[in-house]
């Protein structure tokens, strides 16, 4: 009878272990996914913002005679598209290509957010619809993220395979 109790007793120590090192696992997971998720959130609203500028700047600068027109391209123009594009190359980074069950989601919301710096797609009358659009296609890519680092994941053998 001993033997059993003591088999027992350790059978559930080794369980319980295992099971707060999972939950351990799990949780330290979900808060690099909290934190990704912030980073895009950050990264997609400062994006927006600059691709605003760029178009106010380019308008401004449209309004103007021809002769400074190219040396304040240059000069305010070309940097704020520079510096939005770096940020869009962090939000691409930032989303997995392969084997990727929203891939066509993810693809909608680059190609909303590049169509803001498109010079033949934003004019006056469209740039706040594709400003809502790419609004929109962020805010469903980041509910879905959010959604899936609230799940709990079950462990799966191939978890276990070294």
């Amino acid at each position: 009878m001993f033997l059993l109790q003591a088999f027992l007793v350790a059978f559930f120590g080794l369980f319980a272990a295992f099971a707060a090192a999972w939950i351990a696992h799990s949780a330290k997971i979900s808060e690099f996914r909290q934190s990704w998720i912030d980073g895009l959130r950050l990264d997609i609203a400062d994006f927006i913002g600059l691709a605003e500028r760029w178009f106010r700047k380019k308008e401004e600068i449209n309004s103007i005679p021809s002769g400074e027109k190219d040396k304040r391209e240059r000069d305010e123009v070309a940097p704020v598209a520079d510096e939005a594009r770096v940020i869009l190359g962090r939000i691409r980074l930032g989303l997995n290509p392969e084997n990727n069950p929203d891939g066509q989601q993810d693809t909608q919301l680059l190609q909303s957010l590049e169509d803001l710096l498109n010079p033949g797609k934003v004019d006056p009358a469209s740039r706040q619809g594709l400003a809502d659009i790419a609004f929109d296609n962020a805010r469903r890519t980041l509910k879905r993220e959010w959604e899936k680092t609230k799940k709990i994941r079950v462990p799966r053998r191939s978890d276990f395979d070294w």
